[in-house]
């Protein structure tokens, strides 16, 4: 029980440090691709449901370009600015609503990622301070920069995401959390 509660302890530091790292994206307007993808895309996707079916014209949308998950989450995202925000009495104050929570919603998955890769190193045998140090790296590389601060690229924060998952469950011997990792 006290080896659970260190590694669980060890987990919320790991969310937290990778959180802090960047934090101050969470007020960053959205940057070049994001503004297609979210003020010209997103719009023909009235409803989570309809990012799995994508509508003919969307414009810069190809055919071949299936992202569900992540059109899906986009919309999530929409939805939870309207919650927490209402509707905004000017475009700007939209627009920075929508930056606050699709920043944020971005960094929820990337420290989510990191507490991955700390469950991982633990599971493959690493120490925990090793572990830790596995996790920080994994944390503040700055090849996450772009992903985790730009819109456009969450499809790597979830496809890293997913793929990390699915390592994961595979020392658990678990194959069909596996397979859905795999087909996310």
């Amino acid at each position: 029980q006290v080896a659970r509660d260190l590694d669980r302890h060890l987990a919320v530091l790991v969310f937290v440090a990778a959180s802090l790292v960047y934090a101050a994206a969470i007020g960053a307007p959205f940057f070049w691709d994001d503004r297609v993808v979210l003020q010209q895309q997103l719009q023909f996707f009235p409803t989570v449901q309809s990012a799995f079916f994508p509508p003919k014209g969307v414009p810069a949308f190809t055919d071949n370009y299936y992202r569900p998950v992540i059109i899906a989450s986009w919309k999530f995202d929409d939805a939870v600015t309207q919650v927490l925000f209402g509707s905004p009495a000017t475009a700007a104050d939209r627009e920075a609503s929508r930056e606050i929570v699709f920043h944020t919603s971005n960094l929820l998955v990337h420290a989510a990622s990191v507490v991955v890769v700390l469950w991982l190193a633990l599971a493959w045998g690493a120490s925990r301070s090793a572990a830790a140090v596995a996790a920080a790296l994994f944390a503040l590389h700055p090849l996450h920069a772009e992903p985790v601060v730009w819109m456009s690229g969450r499809s790597d924060l979830w496809m890293g995401l997913f793929a990390l998952l699915a390592l994961w469950f595979s020392t658990r011997a678990q194959p069909v959390a596996v397979a859905v990792c795999v087909l996310l």
